[in-house]
């Protein structure tokens, strides 16, 4: 039997509970210590007061779950110590931050890894997998929407993004961008984009993004991401037509659908019918939210620490998810097409 993967967390608000319990239930790993200012909540575990003094426990390996304003602070010395990170995402908020971790970790030749844990959700290997065999064809366009009233206020959220810097971009958006990247296989090469904040909302920067976005083989996304909607009715469809048929995700944390395109149709069929070439599940899902796309992450990172896996995604892939960030934070600023592109080759060295 392998010896567990002895594990420190850093941070035990929301995202660090979520990573608790997915290292309490997994049987190859041992939670070693916790990094926290508040010991009252941590209970049984060792706690330290600073990821230093924590190393002290000889960790295999850091999950990094503090505000993105410490991630530099805790990940730069577990990287000099040899030690694996997986950080949340962003990786910081200043990609000169982001850039110096990056650089890092390569300098120590050691794994850092960030927390893009939709990547592992069921639904998402799916879907990457079937565009990367163009099972339904050429992409041609695709609609992203993510409509949900976030109350930031809320006592089981983590409540930073509330006073952050354009707050649906770089803490919900982030994930989305992500997915596309992966799940497309291919960068964004220009942007266009908005971000403002409905007088409604709890924010101090924007809570709403909206943004068409180009890729390599010239089909273009459309996407909206609002976190003050005029309901609570939480609304998530990410739609890509392909050539051959389409690719559907209703919910979030759901099954994805598809449906082929019977050609035929297109010449004899009724008009404007909405029952044609219905979308059928895949069995892709549903996912437990928070649990199992964590588990599965959790389950990768142990595959890296031990020898068993290339570690995905690093902070160097990330660096590209960040530059789409910015990108589509100047193209609001801006009111230009940026190219994302040039825009990498300059800023990701």
């Amino acid at each position: 039997m392998k010896d567990l993967t002895r594990i420190v967390l850093a941070g035990l608000g929301v995202r660090g509970g979520h990573w608790r319990a997915a290292i309490e239930k997994s049987p190859s790993s041992e939670l070693v210590g916790v990094v926290e200012t508040r010991p009252e909540v941590v209970g049984d575990v060792p706690v330290y007061s600073s990821i230093e003094n924590a190393l002290a426990a000889k960790p295999d390996t850091v999950i990094v779950a503090t505000p993105p304003e410490t991630h530099l602070a805790v990940v730069e010395p577990c990287l000099a110590a040899g030690i694996p990170v997986l950080c949340e995402k962003p990786l910081s908020e200043s990609f000169a931050e982001a850039q110096s971790m990056a650089r890092t970790a390569r300098r120590h030749a050691t794994p850092l890894l960030v927390g893009m844990n939709f990547r592992f959700m069921p639904s998402m290997q799916t879907m990457r997998d079937l565009i990367a065999r163009r099972e339904y064809g050429e992409p041609l366009f695709s609609e992203f929407t993510y409509i949900r009233n976030r109350d930031g206020r809320r006592k089981d959220l983590n409540d930073y993004p509330l006073t952050m810097d354009e707050p649906m971009l770089v803490d919900q958006s982030i994930h989305h961008l992500d997915l596309m990247r992966y799940a497309y296989g291919q960068e964004v090469i220009t942007a266009t984009a908005l971000t403002w904040n409905p007088p409604s909302s709890v924010y101090a920067s924007n809570s709403c993004v909206g943004a068409l976005l180009r890729f390599e083989d010239g089909f273009v996304v459309s996407y909206l991401g609002t976190w003050t909607s005029g309901t609570n009715r939480f609304d998530y469809r990410w739609r890509t037509d392909l050539a051959d048929g389409t690719l559907i995700q209703h919910e979030q944390f759901g099954d994805l659908f598809a449906a082929s395109r019977i050609p035929e149709l297109a010449l004899e069929g009724r008009p404007f019918d909405t029952e044609y070439e219905p979308p059928l599940p895949l069995g892709a899902g549903p996912s437990q939210p928070f649990v199992d796309d964590t588990e599965n992450l959790l389950g990768h990172l142990i595959d890296v620490v031990q020898g068993n896996a290339e570690p995905g995604p690093t902070a160097a892939d990330h660096l590209l998810t960040l530059n789409l960030v910015n990108s589509i934070r100047e193209a609001s600023a801006t009111q230009t097409v940026i190219n994302v592109a040039e825009r990498a080759r300059s800023a990701i060295t």
